[in-house]
């Protein structure tokens, strides 16, 4: 995971104070049997230790500048990751997100939560034929120099059902792949070496959708391999 630099100026790393919110909650849905279960309420991080949601001024991510967990609790912390606009891939229209990203403990890579997408089979059973889109969105800073995006997923989303859908500055850059067992792990995604960002500002969508394709989905058959849902975990900044 990314280190603290101490060298940077305290103006870059502004004190938050913890707060627990509901929004923090452990997720238990979709949770396959045979993963590690959940932490129980004796091994779960503190008060003092949980991650926070941030009122801040707008603020970018840079590997120098934070580490994910705790004492910083940068991530993933608003504004840096903003559950904001979704974009349709079929029109390259902005269009209004369904529902929220939100940090969960039920899996992780490392250290003590992860972020997870929302489920949203419920919304699109209700509306049949449409896709539901849930977005986390990371800004890299304007001062960034060329690097390479990777980060670390549970894949939980099978296709046509779901897919974990990764844009840069509104163009689709890669999909991740489909849940292909019972008993998933956590992959590197989208390689070892990453993927490759210029020099500068980018905003990076982390959209996970629910019947990307406007299929009548009650027509296929049920995968045992699907949570309805996607886990990331320690992105990086190569």
């Amino acid at each position: 995971e990314p280190t603290e630099d101490p060298t940077l100026s305290p103006t870059l790393d502004p004190t938050l104070s913890p707060t627990l919110s509901p929004t923090l909650s452990p997720t238990l849905d979709f949770g396959r049997p045979s993963v590690s279960p959940a932490p129980s309420i004796s091994s779960e991080p503190t008060i003092s230790s949980m991650p926070s949601i941030s009122s801040m001024p707008s603020t970018c991510f840079d590997k120098k500048l934070w580490t994910f967990e705790p004492p910083e609790n940068k991530f993933p912390n608003l504004p840096d990751w903003d559950n904001g606009d979704c974009r349709d891939l079929s029109t390259n229209q902005l269009i209004q997100c369904n529902k929220n990203w939100a940090i969960a403990f039920d899996q992780r890579d490392t250290g003590s939560f992860s972020l997870k997408s929302p489920s949203l089979d419920s919304l699109g059973i209700a509306d049949p034929g449409n896709t539901k889109r849930a977005s986390a969105q990371l800004y890299v800073c304007p001062t960034s120099p060329a690097r390479a995006l990777r980060f670390r997923v549970f894949p939980g989303a099978v296709r046509p059902f779901d897919r974990l859908v990764v844009l840069v500055d509104g163009v689709q850059a890669f999909q991740v792949r489909d849940a292909n067992k019972i008993g998933e792990e956590w992959i590197t995604v989208p390689s070892a070496g990453g993927y490759a960002l210029t020099a500068g500002a980018h905003k990076i969508d982390f959209q996970y959708e629910y019947n990307p394709f406007g299929t009548d989905l009650s027509l296929v058959p049920v995968d045992p391999d699907r949570d309805g849902a996607v886990w990331i975990d320690n992105v990086e900044l190569l």
